[in-house]
């Protein structure tokens, strides 16, 4: 029969064995949950109407997904590194970007798809919800440039100018800037007032002055009454053209706020 003194010394053994296992436990269970993966997510655009483009396909070597009725995408359990991503839409059209993922975080990606030109990618949003969001109200941006009646500014054409004042590019294209008592208006050689339009709705032609080039995600340029699109007509006259001296501005916002 065991005295009380052996019977403290076993106890105090049963509880050294028990420390480590106590200690040991929780570490080796965070290691398991620790994500050792990366995840790609975002949004598909459709250039022609500036709308979420449903049923488009991303896939790239490790998964494969398609866009829902907002056109957003996701694609866990990725291996870090670099990878081909493939958008397509409806078989027919397909474009390849590259992604460089990183263990543990979520690359999210805005696309702009084209079927007539090509994708556009333009620079990723790394946290979603915070700063400033990408806005694509580019409805029919690409399709007008396709058919050559004004002069484009693409995002990659307006990412030369950095941070310049709008009147810079105008300058560019032979549009003056007339300012009197901190308002300015453009006009053209002629003399002509420009009608401007932001993100497709009529604005005050007296604020041009304060847009900047960076602010802006597209530009269109009409400087002919019949060159004017639909789009941007208010008044007709004879033979269908839109009634307007000196043309059309259209700037398209890059931002949502």
């Amino acid at each position: 029969m065991k005295g009380p003194i052996e019977r403290c010394l076993m106890t105090l053994r049963r509880r050294m064995l028990l420390v480590p296992l106590f200690l040991l436990t929780p570490t080796h269970a965070s290691a398991q949950q620790r994500d050792t993966t990366a995840q790609l997510a975002g949004v598909v655009f459709s250039a022609y109407t500036g709308r979420p483009l449903a049923g488009a396909t991303v896939e790239t070597p490790y998964g494969r997904t398609m866009t829902d009725s907002l056109g957003r995408f996701a694609l866990a359990a990725l291996p870090p590194g670099t990878q081909p991503v493939l958008f397509s839409y409806r078989g027919q059209y397909s474009q390849e970007l590259t992604a460089r993922l990183k263990r543990g975080h979520v690359l999210r990606w805005t696309v702009v798809l084209n079927p007539d030109t090509e994708a556009i990618q333009l620079p990723p949003i790394l946290v979603q919800g915070e700063g400033r969001e990408w806005r694509f109200g580019l409805a029919g941006f690409y399709e007008r440039r396709a058919k050559a009646w004004g002069r484009f500014y693409a995002y990659q054409d307006l990412e030369r100018l950095g941070s310049l004042p709008l009147r810079a590019l105008l300058g560019e294209s032979g549009i003056w800037l007339r300012c009197s008592l901190g308002q300015c208006r453009a006009i053209d050689m002629s003399q002509c007032s420009y009608a401007v339009y932001e993100d497709g709705w009529r604005s005050s032609a007296e604020d041009i002055d304060r847009i900047r080039v960076s602010d802006l995600a597209g530009v269109e340029l009409y400087q002919r009454g019949s060159q004017v699109p639909m789009a941007f007509a208010t008044t007709i006259g004879k033979g269908g053209y839109p009634i307007t001296c000196g043309g059309i501005i259209a700037v398209w916002s890059r931002y949502l706020n």
